[in-house]
């Protein structure tokens, strides 16, 4: 009588251990199809930059994407810096009122070092997706190889704060 109740206990331990097993295995399915699906969703939307990044372009030549990105906020003032000293660029985009690009200096990029300011000289627009604002236009400045003649470069800054 012993092992008869006994094979019946090792057989319902073990039928047990299989569901868990099927459990288990569920589980870790669900996880791994949920986790995956969240890294997806996690990357930037398209047209969209990650926090910090910036890509700019100079007369169509695209310069690369850079994590060299400061942004300051001072209202209704966004200050935008990408690069160093020696070259990048700086933009003062303004939100009172509808967005607008009121300044931007481009520093020897692409052999370009210019400015655009509003009202002034050139012209430039800005759109916003999500947290990425893209800002485009044309300033005004010199060939960095040769500084006496003028010049002027169409340039897209795409950069999210």
């Amino acid at each position: 009588m012993f092992s008869a109740t006994f094979r019946y206990i090792i057989w319902l331990f073990a039928a047990m251990l299989q569901v868990m097993r099927g459990w288990l295995a569920a589980l870790l399915i669900g996880c791994v199809a949920g986790c995956s699906a969240q890294a997806h969703s996690a990357g930037p939307a398209l047209g969209t930059l990650g926090a910090g990044t910036a890509r700019i372009t100079v007369n169509g030549q695209e310069l690369g994407q850079t994590d060299a990105v400061r942004c300051l906020v001072t209202p209704p003032l966004l200050t935008i810096v990408t690069g160093d000293a020696n070259s990048g660029s700086t933009t003062v985009v303004s939100s009172a009122g509808p967005l607008a690009a009121e300044s931007v200096q481009i520093r020897n990029l692409d052999g370009f070092t210019g400015s655009y300011n509003a009202n002034l000289m050139g012209h430039a627009q800005v759109k916003i997706t999500e947290s990425t604002y893209s800002i485009t236009g044309d300033a005004d400045g010199f060939g960095t190889g040769n500084d006496s003649l003028p010049a002027n470069r169409t340039f897209s800054i795409k950069v999210a704060c």
